[in-house]
């Protein structure tokens, strides 16, 4: 089928089907990493007790899987990655359909984590990762929309907040479709969005940004940087990220400010090497 008539979970099924398991993987992981900013979304979650150690593990499964792509015969990156995939797994359990109203953002894109962690099956869990990612910026808009337009009405707030959240699945799925097309010509994707992203994403984003700055931001630093070179498509130095997914597993299990340590002390190795002539 052709890449244009990828416009809704069977589509995309369809497609992923005729492809390579890796394809399947690396589209789900897009599409989560899409919606990432909408874990910050909701103030209710951003204080509940372990909050910070869940962001810690989705963080780390996406650096982790993206390292992977880079060294797929790695032992010990595939080892890393698969424990931090159950992690993660573990972050987005019940939660889709366990809250409504303003926390729907937040639980759908912990859903669409979730999903791209469980690789058992990976075709279905693009597709799962997809319709939920889908689900996160319909939720977003229509709750923006309600909030913004309740006092003309609900019937003009259902109508105007499903035409905007419309328009916002489409947006989704026509990044996706970029994704397709990259792969296809066998390059990676760069930018998480190839356009201007949209306003419901800055929205998020600026929740996530000013999170990551006010709460602890010395473990947040990194990640702040990861995440503007992962989704601007000028990713971190590879062989940095490929030593920070082998950071020891207990050390991740303790928390942001350990692992912030961490890779703080493997960081100023870099810059050390860096910094030394080259050899003549």
């Amino acid at each position: 089928m052709d890449i244009l008539d990828i416009t809704d979970p069977k589509s995309l099924q369809a497609w992923l089907e005729t492809g390579p398991r890796d394809e399947a993987a690396f589209i789900a992981l897009r599409c989560a990493m899409r919606v990432m900013p909408f874990l910050f979304w909701s103030a209710r979650f951003r204080a509940s007790p372990g909050f910070d150690l869940r962001m810690l593990r989705v963080s780390r499964f996406y650096l982790t899987s993206l390292v992977a792509r880079r060294w797929p015969t790695s032992e010990d990156i595939m080892g890393a990655t698969t424990k931090a995939a159950g992690d993660c797994a573990s972050c987005g359990s019940a939660t889709t359909f366990r809250y409504g109203g303003a926390d729907a953002p937040y639980a759908f894109a912990a859903e669409a984590a979730a999903e791209a962690a469980r690789a058992v099956d990976v075709v279905h869990a693009a597709v799962d990762a997809a319709r939920a990612a889908a689900d996160a910026v319909w939720q977003a808009v229509f709750h923006t929309a309600y909030a913004d337009f309740d006092a003309a009405g609900l019937s003009a707030t259902d109508y105007l907040a499903t035409a905007a959240g419309d328009a916002a699945v489409r947006d989704t799925y026509a990044a996706l479709r970029s994704d397709c097309y990259a792969l296809l010509a066998g390059d990676d994707p760069l930018p998480l969005w190839p356009c201007t992203p949209p306003d419901w994403l800055t929205m998020a984003k600026a929740a996530m940004l000013t999170y990551w700055q006010t709460e602890n931001p010395a473990h947040w630093s990194f990640w702040h940087r990861w995440w503007d070179a992962a989704t601007s498509g000028h990713s971190l130095d590879w062989q940095l990220q490929h030593d920070i997914a082998l950071i020891p597993d207990d050390i991740w299990q303790s928390g942001p400010g350990p692992v912030a340590g961490a890779i703080a002390r493997i960081e100023a190795v870099h810059r050390a090497k860096a910094a030394q002539p080259p050899h003549t």
